[in-house]
């Protein structure tokens, strides 16, 4: 006669060891999946700003100057010039049929670039050497068609909702861009304003204590409902009009759609500055403008291209 062994089963109390021993582990392990991914992240976004800033540097030694850091009749911005060198022709291209130039002097009589539908259909196109992994991308922005930094502030103009291609990084205009006989922002000016035509050639403080690109939010915070442009909620920048950003409003937290930000889970944002190495600036002051402190005049510093002060980056890292 055959007898069956019975196999002995878990207890509930032992089910609930296993279970509760297994929630430890996934609790020991999910910031350290979470880390690398934020590590990954960042190195990503660093590879892009790199890639840009040497785009930029190839459309120097290409054309002798550097692109505007927006053409004032058209309102493009400076990434859509540095596209042949970022392996984007086909795309430049479209650019170029439609009529449109990044080369000064400033183009009278195109219109600008969003009232044209070839230039639109250009916009469109989502290039992801522009975008960094950290933003939201299943966050629903207004674009800006444009932004312009000038003499006592910044405007833009925005499409609810628009469709546009966008971008997470901004050239840096320095304090306020080039503006004239408005002290202490005026001797801070960087290498991309409104019309600019800047060469490595004319002097300057060095590429490698300059800032070329930065990370770009937009909004300050993922899902953010305000923005100080006329009550429009969530802003990003479009790469056809994300023009060139002021350095004069610091990093401050969280920041605004005005200064430079990112999602960085450290708080630190990221800048490309002219020789090409990456380096990371942390939000240095609290929930408004630190103006005319030591790590404000850092920033300003960074930013100028012929100031001709020295400055330690070290204070703001």
């Amino acid at each position: 006669m055959l007898r069956r062994k019975s196999r002995a089963g878990f207890t509930l109390i032992e089910l609930l060891v296993v279970i509760a021993i297994i929630a430890i582990l996934i609790g020991l392990l999910l910031p350290a999946v979470q880390k690398v991914r934020a590590a990954a992240a960042r190195m990503q976004c660093q590879n892009n700003l790199k890639q840009i800033a040497l785009a930029a540097h190839n459309y120097h030694d290409a054309n002798k100057v550097l692109p505007p850091g927006m053409v004032s009749t058209t309102y493009i911005g400076p990434l859509g010039a540095i596209l042949p060198y970022m392996e984007q022709e086909p795309l430049f291209k479209q650019i170029v049929a439609a009529g449109y130039s990044y080369k000064m002097p400033a183009q009278t009589g195109k219109g600008v670039w969003w009232g044209n539908g070839a230039m639109v259909a250009a916009a469109n196109t989502v290039v992801p050497a522009f975008l960094c992994p950290m933003d939201d991308p299943t966050i629903r922005r207004n674009v800006f068609v444009y932004f312009i930094t000038y003499a006592g502030g910044m405007t833009g103009g925005y499409v609810p909702n628009g469709g546009y291609g966008k971008t997470n990084y901004a050239a840096n205009a320095g304090a306020l861009g080039k503006v004239q006989n408005y002290a202490p922002y005026d001797k801070y000016y960087g290498l991309f304003y409104s019309n600019s035509q800047e060469s490595f050639t004319t002097g300057s403080d060095g590429l490698s204590n300059t800032i070329f690109f930065g990370d770009y939010l937009g909004d300050t915070v993922a899902g953010s409902t305000t923005s100080g442009l006329g009550g429009a909620p969530s802003l990003s920048a479009s790469w056809m009009g994300g023009n060139a950003l002021p350095t004069a409003w610091g990093l401050f937290t969280p920041g605004g759609w005005y200064t430079y930000n990112s999602n960085h889970p450290d708080g630190m944002i990221q800048f490309a500055f002219g020789d090409g190495h990456v380096a990371a600036i942390r939000k240095f002051s609290g929930k408004t403008t630190d103006w005319f402190s030591a790590n404000w005049y850092t920033f300003q510093r960074a930013a100028g291209i012929r100031d001709g002060e020295s400055y330690d980056i070290g204070a703001i890292q």
